[in-house]
């Protein structure tokens, strides 16, 4: 691989680190207004369908952390 090569994972790296940040901010605001529900709402179908949600978002940072991995790898880092 390049110089130019790896500039440009690099790029994408730095992206993907943004994007990642967002979704993990995104995912405790989420998570602190679910803590914030009462149980009984917590309990119902609204709740677990946030609940879902903040595991989705938590599953597309680790994602983007395997992704992050492959991209190092792939520039001989890892």
């Amino acid at each position: 691989m390049n110089k130019n090569q790896r500039k440009t994972i690099d790029g994408w790296k730095e992206s993907i680190e943004k994007i990642k940040s967002g979704i993990e901010e995104m995912q405790e605001e989420e998570n602190d207004k679910y803590e914030n529900l009462p149980e009984g709402i917590q309990d119902s179908d609204r709740g677990t369908a946030m609940y879902e949600g903040i595991e989705s978002l938590e599953e597309a940072a680790n994602s983007l952390d395997e992704a992050l991995d492959y991209l190092s790898e792939a520039q001989g880092e890892g």
